[in-house]
């Protein structure tokens, strides 16, 4: 996303764009980063690759809120659009949060657990437990 700051959101939702500035300058460093340290092997990264894909798809989500709500508040006002301001405030900041909290595990997770739990349902062929009663 180019430039480095989003310029065209209303400025009553310029800290939900200034958050999702910060957030692509973040995923471009946490990107570059994970294919310096990985390089070819980045296509078993798959934990990491989901957390990326995950957040992308949180910010492009900002993006269209941000974009969506400043054209309603450039055509009917601010005032006027209470509701949509809350669902953009709302929608905006758990986004955030979740973007947040995936770059967070990009370095500290629980990924070798999970594969582990994960080789050994494979070796055994199920769970090894009944979830349900039949």
């Amino acid at each position: 996303m180019r430039p480095d700051k989003i310029t065209k959101a209303h400025e009553d939702l310029s800290d939900h764009a200034d958050a999702v500035s910060d957030q692509v300058k973040r995923l471009a460093g946490v990107t570059e980063k994970l294919l310096r340290d990985n390089k070819k092997g980045i296509i078993e990264r798959q934990f990491q690759q989901k957390r990326l894909a995950d957040n992308i798809a949180d910010i492009f989500a900002q993006v269209a809120v941000l974009s969506r709500v400043s054209h309603i508040f450039e055509d009917q006002g601010v005032e006027p659009s209470g509701q949509e301001r809350f669902i953009a405030d709302t929608f905006c900041s758990r986004a955030a949060s979740r973007v947040v909290s995936r770059f967070d595990q990009v370095e500290t997770n629980d990924d070798e657990r999970m594969t582990a739990i994960a080789k050994l349902a494979y070796k055994r062929g199920s769970y090894g437990y009944a979830l349900f009663e039949d």
